[in-house]
Order: structure tokens, then sequence, then C-alpha cells
């Protein structure tokens, strides 16, 4: 049996049922705290200001959205991205390497990429900019 379930999102005033399988608008800057019942899986894109179109900031509460199919699909896809929380010491100890003049084939085997190739993508998806432009850059 597949039991649906919601995560309960609370700001200083509005307390939002978050059933699983939609999305929820929190715009930037609203403190707030997530209460999971059950087990609950919680993908999260983030958007600079400048991306958000013109009159999305009148939202300026929580709001649930409902999502066809294909935005779920997309916003999953974007969320298999490395984002800034997920660049942990492998990343770090990478930066560290290309610093020190390693080669990018070195460093990526080092922190265990099968290729240059998976690494060098991994790390333009992380940081912005490709290993060969960080390491020319001095870091």
């Amino acid at each position: 049996m597949i039991t649906e379930s919601a995560a309960i999102i609370e700001t200083d005033d509005v307390y939002v049922v978050h059933p699983c399988m939609h999305a929820l608008w929190l715009p930037a800057g609203v403190y707030h705290s997530i209460f999971l019942p059950r087990p609950f899986c919680l993908h999260a894109l983030y958007f600079a200001p400048r991306t958000v179109r013109a009159g999305a900031d009148t939202h300026s509460r929580p709001q649930v959205l409902g999502l066809n199919n294909l935005a779920r699909e997309l916003v999953l896809f974007l969320c298999e991205a490395p984002r800034v929380s997920q660049r942990g010491p492998r990343h770090a100890h990478a930066l560290t390497l290309l610093a020190e003049g390693k080669s990018i084939g070195e460093v990526a085997r080092a922190v265990g990429y099968d290729s240059a190739a998976a690494f060098s993508t991994a790390l333009k998806q992380c940081f912005g900019v490709s290993p060969s432009s960080y390491a020319s850059n001095g870091g």
C-alpha cells in the first residue's frame, strides 16, 4: 500500500500543508520550519531574485502549486544536478588539488571519478567553471 504524505511548512504567520507530488512556492527570505509526520522526499529549486519574472514577487507568502507531469519531470531532472549544499569535502579536496597544479585526470581519479570528462561536468555544475578555467585562474 502506498501512503500519501505531506509536509507542514510553518512561518511566523501561516501554516501550509504541502501534499506529495505538488510544488511549494516559498519566497526568499521567509523564515520557516518543516515538519514531516511521515517519510517525505523533498526536492528544492532555488532561483536568484533576478531570474523570477516580474509580478511573481507579489506572492509574498508560501503557496502550494499544482504540477503537471512535464513540470514534475523537469523539477526532478533539475534536482539531479549537484547543488551548493552537496559540495562536500570531496569537492573541496578537488579544488585544492587543482590549485596545486595537478592535472584534471589526476584530480578526477583522486576524488573517485571514472573519467576526467565526468569530473569536469560535475565541477562545472557545482561551481559554474570548468576545472581548466579554475586551474588557469589559480582558483
